[in-house]
């Protein structure tokens, strides 16, 4: 199944978001590109250490680690949003109140390697 589509038209999106939807090659489909992810991310991080996915490059920046758990906390929210939307839930969403000075998610705890191994999607895609 072919799930090609046009990229959305600005009116239908926060400006914020713009810089995301641009990173999605026109006529890729969506699909696709989120079941590519998880592979890409597990080859790009499986050779970090629990050193170096706790490093970060400078005073009050995030690390690799806590990146990650801010990128697999957004996902979850993105993942209720699109339920409630599939579900016609007419309540609105609440507003993300995330900021460039907000501090970085609480780190998790445990081994880089077993954490890492979670970053598989929770629903398998269409």
């Amino acid at each position: 199944m072919s799930h090609l589509t046009t990229r959305p038209g600005a009116d239908q999106y926060a400006p914020y978001y713009a810089t995301y939807i641009r990173l999605v090659p026109e006529g890729h489909s969506p699909l696709q590109q989120l079941r590519e992810q998880p592979a890409t991310l597990q080859q790009l991080l499986h050779g970090l250490t629990d050193e170096q996915a706790r490093l970060r490059y400078a005073p009050g920046k995030w690390s690799i680690k806590e990146s990650l758990v801010h990128v697999l906390d957004t996902e979850r929210i993105f993942a209720y949003r699109a339920l409630r939307i599939a579900r016609g839930d007419q309540q609105p969403c609440r507003a993300s109140t995330r900021t460039p000075t907000c501090p970085p998610p609480v780190p998790t705890r445990g081994r880089w390697r077993i954490f890492c191994g979670n970053t598989m999607p929770c629903v398998p895609l269409p």
